[in-house]
């Protein structure tokens, strides 16, 4: 996109504003080449798509990124907002920054402490929070919640830290041995704490029978 376009008038001021992707040639979300604006004439590029604030290759050609946090890979990103002062020198964009009323935060630690009366701090703010109990409670998202009202996820990393290393490998590797029944058995274990009973477990086959899995 806007390769070979050129400011219809340089002698006016001219800025573009354009919702478009600078750093991959080969995304869907209209592609644009930071040298062909550079190249284009324009005073100002005021670029939108990514969250992120930031200027590509160039001062003048910028994404004034989003005001607020939008997805949960955000967590503790600064926000800005861009004003563009246009006088002799041409454009010089300067960045404000933006604090939002509400943060986004992304919190690590077993339920009962990340919950307790003296840890909670500002509690209205946007929550990811990864527990590291060893053991996964059923009702974890109410107590979150009962502490901090507008949680929006939560995961588990016992022992603190996501495993990631020959362990997990193995740990996958055994998961895709087991049988429907075995993972299904495994999966209810860890969220209810308890096996499932004879009852359940001809309940699961009835209904495995009726989806013909």
């Amino acid at each position: 996109m806007l390769d070979g376009f050129r400011a219809a008038d340089p002698s006016r001021l001219n800025i573009l504003v354009l919702h478009g992707d600078a750093e991959n040639p080969a995304s869907p979300y209209d592609p644009v080449s930071p040298a062909a604006l550079a190249a284009s004439g324009l005073d100002y590029a005021a670029l939108g798509h990514i969250h992120r604030p930031q200027q590509v290759g160039y001062p003048t050609v910028r994404y004034a990124g989003s005001p607020l946090c939008y997805s949960l890979d955000e967590c503790g990103a600064r926000k800005s907002a861009v004003l563009v002062h246009i006088g002799a020198n041409g454009a010089e964009p300067e960045l404000l920054p933006l604090r939002p009323l509400h943060a986004m935060r992304h919190l690590t630690g077993p339920l009962d402490q990340l919950t307790a009366a003296d840890t909670v701090t500002d509690a209205e703010d946007y929550i990811w929070a990864t527990l590291t109990d060893p053991v996964p409670r059923p009702d974890a998202m109410a107590v979150l919640r009962a502490a901090y009202p507008n949680a929006m996820k939560l995961d588990y990393a016992p022992g603190g830290a996501l495993d990631t290393g020959s362990d997990a490998i193995q740990q996958a590797a055994q998961l895709r041995t087991m049988s429907f029944d075995e993972l299904f058995a495994r999966f209810f274990e860890k969220m209810h704490v308890r096996t499932l009973t004879p009852e359940e477990i001809a309940a699961l086959a009835q209904l495995r029978q009726e989806a013909g899995l």
